[in-house]
């Protein structure tokens, strides 16, 4: 955690300026001064980045501020650009071979130009399969739900939902079950209270969330609105009860 909008967390995947802009995920999170104050904010704090890509590219991690930084769900993710990976997942790929067969140059230059193209593009493809997966953790203490014969019901204290992290208290938006007018309606909320994971030997793990749910409207700040009814004075007022 960095400061109260934990705009950055670590685990997450995000978007830094390298050039261009470049995939990560955040290592760690350490504050430019001794004083720990959990009031300052995120330009208070460094982040240090591992590349998103394939480790026989040898990335180095690198430091970044957040001026630097956008969360992964800021830009969407460009179209693979080399004709041989469109159909393929990440992990299908034999990335050795990939490398050796589309950069053997013996110029070291223009060898190093075309790794840093693979990496562009294992990245992107890394970036879509992590967006695509979950992972809780912080587990509850005590036994699994039995919710049937082999069929339980387990509760979390975190997920990461695809590149980004979901703790107990923290608000997400939520797809609204009533259509609202647009002019009115902003977005639904969830408080999420409680994380659920489900698994059963028939059926794919099932991740639920709970919690109060709210919606944001859009108001017109120079509305007029009526004040309540006044209440009539106590003296003026009639009795309620009579003898």
């Amino acid at each position: 955690m960095s400061s109260p909008s934990n705009v950055f967390r670590v685990g997450e995947l995000v978007w830094y300026k390298n050039t261009a802009w470049r995939l990560g995920i955040v290592l760690v999170i350490a504050p430019k001064t001794n004083t720990l104050n959990p009031a300052l904010g995120e330009e208070n704090y460094r982040f240090l980045l591992a590349p998103l890509g394939h480790s026989l590219l040898g990335q180095q991690n690198i430091w970044k501020e957040a001026t630097e930084m956008r969360p992964f769900l800021t830009f969407s993710v460009p179209d693979i650009s080399i004709a041989e990976l469109r159909d393929k997942a990440f992990a299908e790929v034999d990335w050795h071979a990939f490398v050796n067969r589309y950069a053997p140059d013996p110029d070291p230059a223009k060898r190093a130009r075309k790794l840093e193209v693979i990496g562009l593009e294992a990245s992107k493809m890394a970036a879509r399969f992590i967006n695509a997966s979950f992972s809780t953790f912080n587990t509850f203490p005590g036994p699994p739900i039995v919710m049937g014969p082999n069929a339980y019901l387990t509760k979390y204290g975190g997920v990461y939902l695809g590149a980004e992290m979901i703790r107990l208290g923290d608000p997400v938006r939520v797809s609204a079950e009533e259509q609202q007018p647009a002019s009115e309606a902003i977005s639904t909320v969830m408080i999420v209270q409680e994380i659920q994971l489900n698994t059963s030997p028939n059926a794919a793990p099932s991740l639920k969330f709970r919690g109060s749910i709210y919606q944001l409207r859009r108001v017109d700040p120079y509305r007029w609105i009526p004040p309540p009814p006044t209440r009539p004075a106590p003296s003026s007022a009639r009795p309620v009860l009579t003898k």
